[in-house]
């Protein structure tokens, strides 16, 4: 009989150390599940933050875009008014009277026209700039 009661005793201190164990265990996945809840809300705190931030950075693209093409129809509407004066000048045979100043004037016209090519061929290379370029870490590793 007293074997029995031993092994009795030795199975319930067997079944105590069990059921301290798994409540020791879903304690811990308590605590993780917390843990992974945070983190997943951080996240997505940081997903938002980000979907923002490249809302606002294309929206300044667009904006940055339409100020360009502003600036270069304000500057042909005053390429075309000195041209225009220019020839009115020409028209008028005031051209010869007002000797060096319509030189000035033809030089002002040449370096606008040079000006509008430099930001037609800018224009194009724009979109290329938009493109990440590799580091040179990254390439040789």
């Amino acid at each position: 009989m007293e074997a029995v009661e031993t092994v009795q005793a030795q199975a319930q201190e067997v079944a105590a150390s069990h059921k301290a164990a798994c409540g020791a265990f879903f304690n811990d996945i308590e605590v993780l599940s917390a843990t992974a809840s945070d983190y997943l809300a951080l996240l997505s705190k940081h997903a938002a933050v980000a979907d923002a931030q490249k809302l606002r950075t294309a929206a300044l693209k667009m904006r940055l875009s339409q100020l360009a093409k502003d600036r270069r129809s304000r500057e042909a509407a005053v390429a075309a008014i000195v041209e225009a004066k220019q020839r009115e000048l020409d028209r008028q045979g005031l051209a010869a009277a007002m000797g060096p100043g319509v030189g000035i004037l033809r030089r002002l016209l040449q370096e606008e026209r040079e000006e509008q090519k430099q930001e037609a061929s800018a224009a194009t290379i724009e979109p290329s700039l938009s493109t990440p370029v590799p580091s040179p870490d990254s390439r040789t590793g």
